[in-house]
């Protein structure tokens, strides 16, 4: 069964804001402070993975520029390995790592194992018809149980069972490959309850139990203050610490329209960059934080200074 195509852009905006804390009262920007440009490294996606066929030079040129080590590339199951091969070892040459991105709310669908092996199956073909320089260096996997499409709102239960057999999948199939596996979640997973076939419990810490690598969307457009990234993303951090997680804080640079305080697009690169230094000092004590990533590339490239 052919995979369905995959999103270009994750759906995580809307569901972000239908769970985010009712405080919506920003604190006020430092935009009069001195700029302090972020010396720390950056991961990101990269969605349209076209360009890796005709835009290259560019993306790798901002890439090295902006002290990126990993990169998360959405696999296209229409183009040849040859693109990936090239474009990886030249990463990989750059001290860039590149992950295999994918995932979609159908993974969670009843059907969902189609498509979850449609692209596991690419991936360990890939792999064994790759050298070593041009291989994945990781899995990293988007999937979005919370959505209108999966019957969450019915049987949130049911769609979290099957959430976490997901997982468990792919971690079975990451450990196979001799991949690491990483996952992106949302901020406010551990609000959410399950009790499945798993037992009973919070779904942040069953899935810090079990992935030791996460990336927490924790999409404000100002680090300190109340409903800022700091504050959203200190239970998860701390949860990843509890359970030796290695966790990334993401943030948004997508042109979204309104709300307009869950991305970074209207201030610019340079007040994002002061507030993302904030963020690092704020969880440098904090074993887990292993750094900030920015989505996503091609937003990230378009920004205002």
């Amino acid at each position: 069964m052919p995979m369905k195509p995959s999103k270009l852009i994750p759906l995580f905006l809307i569901f972000a804001l239908l769970f985010a804390p009712v405080t919506a009262v920003q604190a006020a920007p430092n935009k009069n402070n001195t700029s302090v440009v972020s010396t720390g490294s950056y991961s990101t996606w990269l969605w349209n993975t076209n360009e890796i066929t005709y835009n290259s030079d560019n993306i790798l040129n901002f890439l090295v520029a902006n002290n990126v080590t990993d990169l998360h590339l959405q696999v296209n199951y229409g183009i040849d390995y040859a693109y990936y091969q090239d474009f990886i070892s030249r990463a990989a040459a750059n001290n860039i790592a590149v992950h295999a991105l994918e995932g979609s709310p159908d993974w969670v669908l009843p059907e969902g194992t189609v498509y979850q092996d449609y692209f596991f199956n690419w991936l360990t073909d890939y792999q064994a018809n790759s050298a070593p320089e041009a291989r994945f260096k990781g899995m990293h996997l988007d999937v979005e149980p919370y959505h209108y499409s999966t019957g969450y709102g019915t049987d949130p239960n049911g769609v979290l069972g099957r959430y976490q057999d997901y997982l468990m999948h792919a971690k079975t199939v990451a450990n196979n490959l001799q991949l690491n596996l990483a996952i992106d979640i949302p901020f406010w997973f551990n609000e959410v309850q399950y009790s499945t076939a798993y037992g009973n419990g919070n779904l942040a810490a069953w899935i810090f139990n079990n992935i030791k690598t996460v990336t927490i969307m924790a999409y404000r457009d100002f680090a300190v203050g109340a409903n800022g990234i700091n504050q959203i993303a200190e239970t998860e951090m701390n949860l990843a610490r509890q359970y030796n997680v290695s966790a990334t804080i993401a943030v948004e640079t997508e042109n979204i329209g309104d709300p307009t305080y869950v991305t970074f697009f209207e201030e610019g690169s340079t007040y994002m960059y002061n507030e993302l230094s904030l963020v690092r000092q704020y969880f440098s004590k904090n074993r887990a934080f292993s750094g900030i990533g920015i989505h996503h590339l091609g937003s990230w490239m378009n920004m205002n200074p």
